[in-house]
Protein backbone atom coordinates (compact mmCIF):
# COMPACT_ATOMS: atom_id res chain seq x y z
CA UNK A 1 0.00 0.00 0.00
CA UNK A 2 1.06 3.59 -0.68
CA UNK A 3 2.19 5.18 2.63
CA UNK A 4 1.06 8.58 1.34
CA UNK A 5 -2.27 8.25 -0.47
CA UNK A 6 -2.44 12.01 -1.17
CA UNK A 7 0.84 12.07 -3.10
CA UNK A 8 0.72 12.67 -6.84
CA UNK A 9 2.06 9.72 -8.84
CA UNK A 10 5.11 10.39 -11.01
CA UNK A 11 4.40 10.47 -14.74
CA UNK A 12 5.53 7.48 -16.73
CA UNK A 13 8.50 8.14 -19.05
CA UNK A 14 7.63 8.50 -22.70
CA UNK A 15 8.93 5.39 -24.46
CA UNK A 16 8.73 6.97 -27.91
CA UNK A 17 12.13 7.89 -29.36
CA UNK A 18 13.14 11.45 -29.95
CA UNK A 19 12.04 12.32 -33.49
CA UNK A 20 15.16 14.45 -33.90
CA UNK A 21 18.26 12.70 -32.51
CA UNK A 22 20.32 15.84 -33.04
CA UNK A 23 18.41 17.75 -30.35
CA UNK A 24 19.54 17.73 -26.76
CA UNK A 25 17.72 19.62 -23.98
CA UNK A 26 19.85 21.52 -21.54
CA UNK A 27 18.95 20.28 -18.01
CA UNK A 28 20.22 23.48 -16.37
CA UNK A 29 18.08 25.79 -18.46
CA UNK A 30 14.43 26.18 -19.34
CA UNK A 31 13.09 22.68 -20.11
CA UNK A 32 11.10 24.11 -23.01
CA UNK A 33 14.29 25.30 -24.73
CA UNK A 34 16.02 22.71 -26.92
CA UNK A 35 19.60 23.03 -28.13
CA UNK A 36 20.02 21.79 -31.69
CA UNK A 37 23.36 20.13 -32.46
CA UNK A 38 24.70 19.74 -36.00
CA UNK A 39 24.68 16.18 -37.35
CA UNK A 40 27.90 14.22 -37.01
CA UNK A 41 30.06 13.67 -40.03
CA UNK A 42 31.87 10.35 -39.99
CA UNK A 43 34.37 11.27 -42.70
CA UNK A 44 35.25 14.82 -41.64
CA UNK A 45 38.86 13.98 -40.80
CA UNK A 46 40.77 16.10 -43.28
CA UNK A 47 41.27 13.33 -45.84
CA UNK A 48 40.67 13.79 -49.55
CA UNK A 49 38.67 11.10 -51.34
CA UNK A 50 39.47 10.77 -55.04
CA UNK A 51 36.64 10.30 -57.50
CA UNK A 52 36.67 9.45 -61.21
CA UNK A 53 36.98 13.10 -62.23
CA UNK A 54 40.02 13.52 -59.98
CA UNK A 55 41.70 10.53 -61.63
CA UNK A 56 41.15 12.07 -65.07
CA UNK A 57 42.50 15.42 -63.90
CA UNK A 58 45.60 13.70 -62.54
CA UNK A 59 46.56 12.36 -65.97
CA UNK A 60 46.38 15.80 -67.58
CA UNK A 61 48.18 17.51 -64.70
CA UNK A 62 50.95 14.89 -64.53
CA UNK A 63 51.51 15.08 -68.29
CA UNK A 64 51.68 18.88 -68.26
CA UNK A 65 54.09 18.92 -65.31
CA UNK A 66 56.35 16.32 -66.93
CA UNK A 67 56.57 18.33 -70.15
CA UNK A 68 57.33 21.51 -68.22
CA UNK A 69 60.16 19.79 -66.36
CA UNK A 70 61.55 18.48 -69.64
CA UNK A 71 61.53 21.74 -71.59
CA UNK A 72 62.31 24.14 -68.73
CA UNK A 73 64.87 23.94 -65.95
CA UNK A 74 62.52 23.97 -62.96
CA UNK A 75 64.58 21.70 -60.74
CA UNK A 76 65.25 24.44 -58.18
CA UNK A 77 61.57 25.30 -57.90
CA UNK A 78 60.63 21.65 -57.63
CA UNK A 79 63.36 21.17 -55.04
CA UNK A 80 61.89 23.95 -52.90
CA UNK A 81 58.43 22.39 -53.08
CA UNK A 82 59.91 19.00 -52.24
CA UNK A 83 61.80 20.40 -49.25
CA UNK A 84 58.70 22.12 -47.84
CA UNK A 85 56.49 19.08 -48.38
CA UNK A 86 59.11 16.74 -46.94
CA UNK A 87 59.45 18.89 -43.83
CA UNK A 88 55.69 18.70 -43.26
CA UNK A 89 55.79 14.94 -43.87
CA UNK A 90 58.67 14.39 -41.43
CA UNK A 91 56.78 16.39 -38.81
CA UNK A 92 53.53 14.44 -39.28
CA UNK A 93 54.94 10.94 -39.77
CA UNK A 94 58.07 10.90 -37.58
CA UNK A 95 58.68 13.82 -35.22
CA UNK A 96 55.17 14.34 -33.87
CA UNK A 97 54.47 10.61 -33.24
CA UNK A 98 57.82 10.22 -31.47
CA UNK A 99 57.15 13.30 -29.32
CA UNK A 100 53.71 11.96 -28.41
CA UNK A 101 55.18 8.55 -27.56
CA UNK A 102 57.80 10.11 -25.28
CA UNK A 103 55.25 12.39 -23.63
CA UNK A 104 52.94 9.48 -22.81
CA UNK A 105 55.80 7.52 -21.25
CA UNK A 106 57.51 10.36 -19.43
CA UNK A 107 58.85 9.40 -16.01
CA UNK A 108 58.22 12.88 -14.62
CA UNK A 109 54.44 12.54 -14.53
CA UNK A 110 52.09 15.51 -14.92
CA UNK A 111 53.68 18.84 -14.18
CA UNK A 112 51.96 21.26 -11.81
CA UNK A 113 52.24 24.40 -13.95
CA UNK A 114 50.18 27.50 -14.35
CA UNK A 115 48.09 27.88 -17.53
CA UNK A 116 50.52 30.47 -18.86
CA UNK A 117 53.49 28.20 -18.23
CA UNK A 118 51.70 25.30 -19.90
CA UNK A 119 51.03 27.39 -22.99
CA UNK A 120 54.64 28.57 -23.10
CA UNK A 121 55.90 25.01 -22.74
CA UNK A 122 53.56 23.84 -25.50
CA UNK A 123 54.74 26.59 -27.86
CA UNK A 124 58.38 25.75 -27.12
CA UNK A 125 57.80 22.04 -27.76
CA UNK A 126 56.00 22.80 -31.02
CA UNK A 127 58.81 25.09 -32.14
CA UNK A 128 61.37 22.38 -31.37
CA UNK A 129 59.46 19.81 -33.41
CA UNK A 130 59.16 22.20 -36.34
CA UNK A 131 62.87 22.99 -36.13
CA UNK A 132 63.82 19.31 -36.23
CA UNK A 133 61.54 18.69 -39.20
CA UNK A 134 62.86 21.70 -41.07
CA UNK A 135 66.47 20.75 -40.32
CA UNK A 136 66.05 17.45 -42.18
CA UNK A 137 64.93 19.25 -45.34
CA UNK A 138 67.58 21.94 -44.94
CA UNK A 139 70.31 19.32 -44.63
CA UNK A 140 69.10 17.63 -47.80
CA UNK A 141 69.11 20.98 -49.62
CA UNK A 142 72.67 21.72 -48.56
CA UNK A 143 73.97 18.21 -49.29
CA UNK A 144 72.49 17.80 -52.78
CA UNK A 145 74.93 16.04 -55.04
CA UNK A 146 76.91 14.49 -52.18
CA UNK A 147 77.83 10.82 -52.12
CA UNK A 148 75.45 10.02 -49.25
CA UNK A 149 72.72 12.53 -50.11
CA UNK A 150 70.59 9.75 -51.61
CA UNK A 151 70.07 8.30 -48.12
CA UNK A 152 68.46 11.48 -46.84
CA UNK A 153 66.49 11.93 -50.07
CA UNK A 154 65.13 8.39 -49.80
CA UNK A 155 64.17 8.99 -46.17
CA UNK A 156 62.38 12.23 -47.01
CA UNK A 157 60.70 10.54 -49.97
CA UNK A 158 59.47 7.69 -47.77
CA UNK A 159 57.96 10.18 -45.32
CA UNK A 160 56.38 12.19 -48.13
CA UNK A 161 54.81 9.15 -49.83
CA UNK A 162 53.47 7.91 -46.48
CA UNK A 163 52.08 11.37 -45.76
CA UNK A 164 50.29 11.52 -49.12
CA UNK A 165 48.78 8.05 -48.61
CA UNK A 166 47.61 9.14 -45.16
CA UNK A 167 45.84 12.20 -46.60
CA UNK A 168 44.42 10.84 -49.86
CA UNK A 169 42.26 7.79 -50.48
CA UNK A 170 40.25 6.41 -53.40
CA UNK A 171 36.49 6.16 -53.13
CA UNK A 172 36.15 2.59 -54.38
CA UNK A 173 37.91 -0.11 -56.37
CA UNK A 174 36.70 1.24 -59.73
CA UNK A 175 38.38 4.60 -59.13
CA UNK A 176 41.60 2.92 -57.96
CA UNK A 177 41.72 0.64 -61.00
CA UNK A 178 40.90 3.53 -63.35
CA UNK A 179 43.63 5.72 -61.87
CA UNK A 180 46.26 2.97 -62.03
CA UNK A 181 45.22 2.03 -65.58
CA UNK A 182 45.53 5.63 -66.73
CA UNK A 183 48.94 5.91 -65.09
CA UNK A 184 49.90 2.69 -66.90
CA UNK A 185 49.25 4.36 -70.28
CA UNK A 186 50.89 7.61 -69.18
CA UNK A 187 54.05 5.87 -67.93
CA UNK A 188 54.44 3.63 -70.99
CA UNK A 189 53.83 6.44 -73.49
CA UNK A 190 56.32 8.87 -71.97
CA UNK A 191 58.97 6.15 -71.57
CA UNK A 192 58.79 4.24 -74.84
CA UNK A 193 57.47 6.85 -77.28
CA UNK A 194 59.46 9.84 -76.01
CA UNK A 195 62.70 10.39 -74.05
CA UNK A 196 60.86 12.65 -71.60
CA UNK A 197 60.37 10.30 -68.64
CA UNK A 198 63.94 8.98 -68.45
CA UNK A 199 65.46 12.43 -68.99
CA UNK A 200 63.37 14.03 -66.25
CA UNK A 201 63.79 11.22 -63.71
CA UNK A 202 67.49 10.42 -64.16
CA UNK A 203 68.70 13.69 -65.65
CA UNK A 204 70.15 14.56 -69.03
CA UNK A 205 73.88 15.24 -68.86
CA UNK A 206 74.01 16.40 -72.49
CA UNK A 207 71.59 19.19 -71.65
CA UNK A 208 73.19 20.01 -68.32
CA UNK A 209 70.19 18.93 -66.28
CA UNK A 210 70.16 16.80 -63.15
CA UNK A 211 67.37 14.47 -62.15
CA UNK A 212 64.38 15.67 -60.18
CA UNK A 213 64.36 15.08 -56.40
CA UNK A 214 61.00 13.29 -56.42
CA UNK A 215 62.58 9.85 -56.91
CA UNK A 216 64.05 7.13 -54.75
CA UNK A 217 67.69 6.46 -55.57
CA UNK A 218 69.25 3.01 -55.34
CA UNK A 219 73.06 3.10 -55.78
CA UNK A 220 74.67 0.83 -58.34
CA UNK A 221 78.27 0.38 -59.46
CA UNK A 222 77.64 2.60 -62.49
CA UNK A 223 75.29 5.14 -60.90
CA UNK A 224 71.75 4.96 -59.55
CA UNK A 225 68.53 3.17 -60.26
CA UNK A 226 65.59 5.52 -59.71
CA UNK A 227 62.00 4.85 -58.68
CA UNK A 228 59.55 7.72 -58.98
CA UNK A 229 57.32 8.66 -56.08
CA UNK A 230 54.32 8.19 -58.36
CA UNK A 231 55.34 4.55 -58.88
CA UNK A 232 54.83 4.11 -55.14
CA UNK A 233 51.87 6.40 -54.39
CA UNK A 234 49.52 5.43 -57.24
CA UNK A 235 49.67 1.65 -56.65
CA UNK A 236 49.70 2.46 -52.94
CA UNK A 237 46.25 4.05 -53.23
CA UNK A 238 44.86 0.78 -54.56
CA UNK A 239 46.69 -1.32 -51.97
CA UNK A 240 45.50 0.99 -49.17
CA UNK A 241 41.91 0.51 -50.39
CA UNK A 242 42.40 -3.27 -50.26
CA UNK A 243 43.58 -2.89 -46.68
CA UNK A 244 40.42 -0.99 -45.74
CA UNK A 245 38.33 -3.64 -47.45
CA UNK A 246 40.00 -6.40 -45.41
CA UNK A 247 39.37 -4.44 -42.21
CA UNK A 248 35.72 -3.92 -43.10
CA UNK A 249 35.18 -7.57 -43.92
CA UNK A 250 36.85 -8.64 -40.65
CA UNK A 251 38.22 -11.70 -42.37
CA UNK A 252 41.08 -12.28 -44.76
CA UNK A 253 40.81 -14.20 -48.00
CA UNK A 254 43.54 -16.29 -49.61
CA UNK A 255 44.35 -18.30 -46.53
CA UNK A 256 44.71 -15.28 -44.24
CA UNK A 257 46.79 -13.23 -46.68
CA UNK A 258 43.89 -10.96 -47.54
CA UNK A 259 43.54 -8.62 -50.50
CA UNK A 260 46.06 -6.28 -48.88
CA UNK A 261 48.71 -8.96 -48.52
CA UNK A 262 48.03 -10.14 -52.07
CA UNK A 263 48.45 -6.60 -53.40
CA UNK A 264 51.74 -6.04 -51.55
CA UNK A 265 53.11 -9.39 -52.75
CA UNK A 266 52.16 -8.73 -56.37
CA UNK A 267 53.63 -5.22 -56.24
CA UNK A 268 56.94 -6.53 -54.90
CA UNK A 269 57.14 -9.25 -57.57
CA UNK A 270 56.35 -6.79 -60.37
CA UNK A 271 58.95 -4.35 -59.04
CA UNK A 272 61.58 -7.09 -59.05
CA UNK A 273 60.67 -8.12 -62.61
CA UNK A 274 60.99 -4.49 -63.71
CA UNK A 275 64.51 -4.33 -62.28
CA UNK A 276 65.55 -7.54 -64.00
CA UNK A 277 64.24 -6.34 -67.38
CA UNK A 278 65.92 -2.95 -66.93
CA UNK A 279 69.27 -4.66 -66.28
CA UNK A 280 68.81 -7.03 -69.22
CA UNK A 281 67.92 -4.26 -71.68
CA UNK A 282 70.23 -1.64 -70.13
CA UNK A 283 67.40 0.87 -70.39
CA UNK A 284 65.00 2.49 -67.97
CA UNK A 285 61.63 0.75 -67.84
CA UNK A 286 58.21 2.18 -66.95
CA UNK A 287 57.47 0.62 -63.56
CA UNK A 288 53.71 0.97 -63.83
CA UNK A 289 53.76 -0.93 -67.12
CA UNK A 290 54.53 -4.04 -65.09
CA UNK A 291 52.99 -3.13 -61.73
CA UNK A 292 49.53 -2.12 -62.98
CA UNK A 293 48.53 -5.38 -64.71
CA UNK A 294 50.32 -7.48 -62.09
CA UNK A 295 48.18 -5.97 -59.33
CA UNK A 296 44.92 -5.15 -61.12
CA UNK A 297 44.27 -8.41 -62.97
CA UNK A 298 44.61 -10.86 -60.03
CA UNK A 299 42.67 -8.57 -57.68
CA UNK A 300 39.80 -8.06 -60.12
CA UNK A 301 39.62 -11.73 -61.09
CA UNK A 302 39.74 -12.96 -57.49
CA UNK A 303 37.09 -10.47 -56.36
CA UNK A 304 34.88 -11.48 -59.29
CA UNK A 305 35.29 -15.16 -58.41
CA UNK A 306 34.37 -14.49 -54.79
CA UNK A 307 31.32 -12.40 -55.76
CA UNK A 308 32.57 -9.16 -54.17
CA UNK A 309 33.61 -7.24 -57.30
CA UNK A 310 30.35 -5.29 -57.67
CA UNK A 311 30.35 -4.25 -54.02
CA UNK A 312 34.01 -3.21 -54.14
CA UNK A 313 33.37 -1.08 -57.23
CA UNK A 314 30.15 0.51 -55.94
CA UNK A 315 30.79 0.91 -52.22
CA UNK A 316 32.33 4.18 -51.10
CA UNK A 317 34.65 2.95 -48.39
CA UNK A 318 36.37 5.63 -46.31
CA UNK A 319 38.86 4.92 -43.57
CA UNK A 320 36.65 6.35 -40.84
CA UNK A 321 33.73 4.11 -41.84
CA UNK A 322 35.96 1.03 -42.07
CA UNK A 323 37.24 1.66 -38.55
CA UNK A 324 33.71 2.15 -37.14
CA UNK A 325 32.69 -1.27 -38.42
Amino acid sequence: PDPNPNSTPEPEPDPSPDPNPNTNPNPNANPNVVVVRPPRRHDDDGRVTLRALHALFFLFAASALLLLLYFFDLRRELGILFAVGAAAAVYAMVVDPIALFLAQRSCFGPLNLSPCARRSLGVAAEALKLAVSGAASALWWLRQGGNESFLLQDFLGLCLCSFVLALIEVGNLAVAVGLLSGAFVYDAAFTYLTPVMVAVAAGDASRGKLGVPTVFKLPRSYGYDVLGFGDVVIPGLLIAYLRRWDVRQRRKAFGGLGYFGLGVLLYAIALGVTGVIADATDRGQPVLLFVAPAVIIPVVLSSYASGTLKRMCALSLSRSLSRSR
